[in-house]
């Protein structure tokens, strides 16, 4: 037979068993619908229903049975049994369960989920005469449903209405587990939700919400912040419109979203971050380029000055006077120069840490001599040696640097009495200190102590930076400093940093601050420097201490080292002939233990970086002076001298 659709003017498929006006109205429902014999032959079938089972034309078996063209069913069960039964026992509805769908006879098993009912008709004496199967097509909904949930799972966003007759707010289940509360029946009371909200939103979101249950129309989205349940708190935007309006203008419902924002929010908090920090330090840039500015022409101008009043003089007190303030300024210019240069390597995370052995008592002896002869008169400087013979593994030049600082600090301030440094051991740390008897400073200055450019007083002389390093040095080390005043009494600056120590095996008699040789002879200096300028600076600087010999190239050092066999060797890298990292590697070739101290104009990492790995001790920057090369030299020759090699 042919199926044809139920439709105005044409036969069912069983004329007869349905009244005119009722086949009528099942051709213009929206729903698809069935009609069926209680035996689930087919008797009439709509528009609806014949484009959602795919059914085409061509001849179809007389009778059609229901299950010749489909099975109704649900986890994998047919469902039109236990239906069908149902209906005779004058059950009337046989509503299909969530998640039913229809499995299509003989087409690859096609399926597609549904929303449908069956519905029996009876006759007087409650007989099943009839079966109406209305359904819908939800395929399309459910994968629109399903990308929905995962846009919202994906993006955090919960739906959300207001229940007006419970006068509840009914929210979306995941809500309350990711603010980890319990769902319960997924509602809460609008005074329960708004006293999880911050105090300072909770205002604003509530005058919203009445103005929404009042009937005027907010459809502006609000920010606000709701208390999770482990105390922290998270942003959320929200946003919300009324469906319709009742006669007294009040909405029939609400209806809104909300969605977390927390993640925008602390991107927001780290961009305004990020813009504060360029903002400040622009201004610190600005305050920085205002400080130089003065700091560099203040010696400066005293060395430009008297450069060119130096020939004009007529007595030699007056011309040594100059001289003085010339020597004064340019040493102040060049420790201004270094500095500024090792603030730029530390915050450029470039400044270098070369850990290696080292003897505490021997780099607190070196100090003392260095800075003895820069102390005023009627001051004495101490170095109090608490522990004797300490060997540690650290930075030694950066650690000379921060007791260099802090002793120079304390000379400038200290007019009579003492200055006394040295150590203690505490707590896997080493505790470093240096007290004077000087002016002291006072409490509101000493909060900024360690700040750039913060000078206790403006005409002593200084840069205002060394106290800046040496906090920068320190945190470096990962360790802390600090300072203790009073007023008229003195100062004391400490500081600890963490150490990794390693067994003493020197004896006190091998150790000594000012190293001497064993045979009385001054040692011998083998200076590699091409330039004649340089070298009459150095043995200008050098000369009562050691006995120097010369060498204009790398070659010629080379040469030299195995007829002079010096103590120490001091190795400009920039040479003529052979340089100074090639004349190292072949003096290394056949002594492995004599310091080599290198000496360049070029302060790059990879220039000092190139001099560690050709065998150098130690790296001086010029212009040179005479604290860096006397501190340098008994550094490497109290370690020479300590390996018994003098």
């Amino acid at each position: 037979m042919k199926l044809r659709l139920f439709h105005r003017n044409k036969p069912a498929l069983a004329p007869g068993i349905q009244a005119p006006a009722v086949r009528d109205t099942l051709s213009r429902v929206s729903v698809a619908c069935i009609e069926l014999t209680p035996e689930g032959e087919l008797t009439d079938i709509n528009m609806q229903a014949f484009k959602a089972l795919r059914l085409g034309g061509g001849d179809f078996p007389h009778p059609l049975r229901i299950s010749d063209l489909f099975s109704v069913c649900h986890d994998k069960k047919d469902l039109l049994p236990a239906i069908f039964k149902g209906l005779e026992r004058h059950k009337t509805y046989g509503d299909l369960p969530p998640w039913s769908y229809i499995q299509l006879s003989g087409r690859d098993n096609l399926k597609f989920y549904i929303e449908g009912r069956f519905v029996g008709h009876y006759d007087r004496h409650r007989k099943l005469r009839r079966i109406v199967f209305l359904f819908r097509d939800i395929e399309e909904e459910v994968c629109r449903r399903f990308i929905l949930d995962m846009a919202m799972a994906q993006t955090k966003i919960f739906p959300w209405f207001f229940d007006l007759d419970n006068g509840r707010m009914v929210i979306d289940a995941r809500w309350f587990d990711h603010v980890g509360i319990p769902r319960g029946d997924c509602s809460m009371s609008p005074g329960i939700f708004f006293d999880m909200l911050h105090p300072d939103d909770r205002e604003t979101l509530s005058a919203a919400f009445a103005k929404q249950l009042s009937g005027i129309l907010t459809p502006e989205a609000y920010a606000y912040r709701v208390r999770r349940c482990d105390g922290t708190w998270e942003w959320f935007e929200g946003q919300s419109v009324y469906l319709g309006q009742a006669h007294d203008g009040s909405p029939y419902r609400v209806v809104g979203i909300c969605q977390s924002i927390q993640p925008h929010k602390e991107i927001e908090g780290h961009l305004r971050e990020a813009r504060d920090k360029a903002r400040e330090n622009d201004r610190l840039k600005s305050a920085f380029l205002a400080n130089m500015s003065h700091e560099i022409r203040t010696p400066l101008n005293a060395i430009v000055g008297f450069a060119k009043l130096i020939g004009e003089v007529e007595t030699e007190e007056e011309k040594q006077q100059f001289i003085d303030i010339i020597d004064v300024n340019s040493e102040l210019l060049l420790q201004l120069i270094n500095d500024i240069l090792d603030i730029s390597k530390i915050e450029a995370g470039t400044l270098e840490f070369r850990f290696r052995p080292m003897n505490l008592n021997d780099l607190c002896r070196s100090e003392l001599e260095v800075h003895k002869p820069r102390v005023k008169p009627g001051v004495e400087l101490v170095f109090e040696e608490r522990v004797a013979n300490v060997e540690i593994v650290c930075d030694q030049n950066r650690l000379a640097q921060v007791i260099s600082n802090l002793l120079n600090n304390a000379g400038k301030f200290t007019e009579e009495g003492e200055i006394r440094f040295g150590f203690d051991l505490k707590d896997g740390c080493v505790e470093f200190f240096v007290q004077d008897t000087g002016m002291g400073i006072p409490p509101e200055k000493a909060r900024n102590i360690f700040d750039r450019f913060v000078k206790l007083n403006d005409f002593v002389s200084g840069t205002g930076l060394g106290l800046a390093i040496s906090k920068m040095i320190v945190e470096k080390l990962d360790g802390t400093i600090g300072v203790d005043s009073e007023p008229g009494k003195g100062t004391r600056f400490h500081f600890s940093i963490p150490v990794v120590h390693r067994d003493g095996s020197k004896n006190d008699e091998q150790l000594c601050a000012a190293p001497g040789r064993d045979d009385g002879k001054s040692w011998v200096l083998l200076v590699a420097e091409d330039s004649d300028t340089n070298f009459r600076l150095i043995e200008a600087v050098l000369s009562r201490r050691f006995s120097l010999v010369r060498a204009h190239t790398g070659a010629e050092a080379v040469d030299m080292f195995g007829t002079v066999q010096p103590d120490a060797v001091l190795m400009d890298i920039r040479m003529p002939v052979m340089d100074g990292l090639e004349a190292t590697r072949r003096i290394r070739s056949v002594s492995a233990d004599v310091p080599i101290i290198a000496m360049s104009a070029y302060s790059s990492g990879s220039e000092i970086e190139s001099a560690r790995n050709a065998g150098c001790n130690e790296f001086l920057v010029k212009p040179l002076s005479q604290y860096s090369l006397h501190r340098a030299l008994n550094a490497a020759l109290v370690e020479f001298k300590g390996k018994g090699k003098s």
